[in-house]
């Protein structure tokens, strides 16, 4: 994957489809990893892993990873290259929705 340009997380959330086939680096803290296992639906079609981050700017932004996450773990404040591919609502525990900027990634390197 090309080295990532940095551009203000918000401004990608707010019009994800200005920047469909712009590698982009997103930085922030981990809030979730998670590696799918041989076998399960995500596994088959290619995403190995699902990583969630909040960027410095408090936009949430979630990874398909075509690789393993590796020893990235929760807590973690990483920077992670991929492309923009839209948002998506996803339920919170209070009973509502957060809207998360989704991405795909095949590089995890730190």
């Amino acid at each position: 994957m090309p080295e990532g340009d940095f551009i203000d997380s918000e401004l990608v959330f707010k019009r994800p489809w200005n920047y469909y086939g712009t590698t982009i680096t997103f930085s922030g803290w981990v809030d979730v990893v998670e590696d799918y296992p041989p076998g399960s639906d995500s596994h088959d079609v290619g995403v190995l892993a699902g990583i969630g981050i909040q960027t410095y700017d408090g936009t949430i932004v979630s990874f398909f990873s075509m690789v393993p996450s590796g020893n990235i773990k929760v807590g973690d404040e990483v920077s992670i290259t991929a492309y923009p591919i839209g948002r998506t609502e996803v339920d919170n525990t209070l009973g509502g929705k957060f809207t998360h900027l989704i991405a795909v990634t095949n590089n995890l390197s730190q």
